[in-house]
């Protein structure tokens, strides 16, 4: 054993070497007394502090910074709108004519009836053809539509080419939605 712990010590002799241990000791023993008269003869030494990164300023939110203190009873109408999932939340009842809108000119020879209140399942109807296409959502009708078409098809959002006629206009979807307040949205949409 002895023998071994001898072999490890040599190792570690052999692979560093005396002269650089000894230069490194002298230049700081050089660097310690170049301190030692710089600050005897009245010098000062500054320490200079790294300032953290510099964070990112945030832009200051349009909502006041205390809130109004009252009961707390009544429910806050500012927040976001909930997502629509169901015709019910825009008053839109089972089997309601939706019709679309191609370049400005609302078409009636493709329309799309409303399967039930509780969801957004569309039956998309092409004048001349005798079956129905049942779509999920006003997203894919487009899509459907515009695939038959042949138009292109870059960001379909379904808003604004779907809308029922109201009063004899014609009024997207979107429109209706932006037109209804938060609170009538949540109420409508009963879960």
């Amino acid at each position: 054993m002895s023998e071994s712990n001898e072999n490890k010590t040599e190792t570690v002799n052999i692979n560093i070497e005396p002269d650089e241990v000894e230069s490194e000791k002298i230049n700081q023993s050089f660097i310690d007394k170049a301190k030692a008269e710089f600050l005897a003869n009245g010098g000062t030494i500054e320490v200079k502090t790294t300032k953290p990164a510099a964070k990112r300023k945030r832009q200051k939110s349009s909502k006041p910074s205390k809130a109004k203190k009252g009961t707390g009873t009544a429910q806050s109408s500012t927040g976001r709108k909930p997502v629509l999932t169901a015709w019910k939340m825009l008053c839109i009842k089972k089997g309601t004519k939706l019709t679309c809108r191609i370049d400005g000119k609302v078409s009636e020879k493709y329309f799309a009836c409303t399967i039930s209140e509780a969801g957004m399942n569309l039956d998309v109807t092409i004048k001349g053809r005798k079956n129905t296409t049942e779509t999920d959502g006003l997203m894919r009708a487009e899509m459907l539509v515009r695939s038959i078409l042949k138009k292109p098809v870059a960001k379909p959002q379904g808003w604004d080419f779907w809308g029922i006629e109201k009063k004899g206009k014609w009024v997207s979807i979107h429109s209706l939605f932006e037109t209804t307040d938060r609170a009538t949205l949540l109420n409508r949409r009963n879960y």
